[in-house]
């Protein structure tokens, strides 16, 4: 319970550190909020890697995960021409690692593993979605695609004890 108190205290202090860096409309930027935490006194400095070495590590891994995610190829599905990424992230490394698309495909648990992570983001902002319906009061769409979503993962699950059997 103290840990949870105090990490509702910690969220309360970088909300109120950020709303401290509103403009006039009440937006606030990335970079303002990193310059004014630049300052080793202010509540988000600890927030930031200062080191620039490091910090520039930090943003060419995302860079070059963003350059490999970019990369895409197309699949003849059904009746039409589906653009696909070429690299998947590997949910078996523990560190980011992108493995081809195709040679995911070739290993059911592999796939299934993968579309569960997928299904697990889409439930993710769905359930995003809502929390900020809710504040706006329509949260209906929100419950069926959610319902939707969790029917996917129960096709997942049959397929993946399918091909267990098989």
């Amino acid at each position: 319970m103290k840990q949870a108190a105090r990490k509702r205290l910690s969220m309360e202090r970088k909300a109120a550190a950020i709303a401290a860096l509103q403009d006039a409309q009440g937006r606030v930027t990335p970079r303002s909020v990193w310059q004014a935490a630049r300052s080793p006194t202010h509540p988000l400095h600890n927030e930031f890697e200062w080191d620039t070495k490091k910090a520039a590590e930090k943003e060419w891994d995302r860079t070059a995960a963003s350059i490999i995610r970019e990369v895409k190829f197309t699949v003849e599905y059904e009746d039409a021409r589906v653009v696909v990424p070429f690299y998947l992230s590997d949910p078996r490394a523990l560190t980011s690692t992108y493995i081809p698309t195709i040679r995911a495909a070739k290993n059911a648990k592999l796939k299934t593993s993968i579309l569960r992570e997928e299904v697990d983001r889409i439930v993710g902002g769905i359930n995003r979605g809502m929390k900020i319906a809710a504040a706006f009061g329509l949260t209906s769409s929100f419950g069926r695609m959610l319902e939707e979503a969790r029917r996917t993962e129960v096709e997942i699950d049959s397929y993946d004890r399918d091909e267990a059997q098989a």
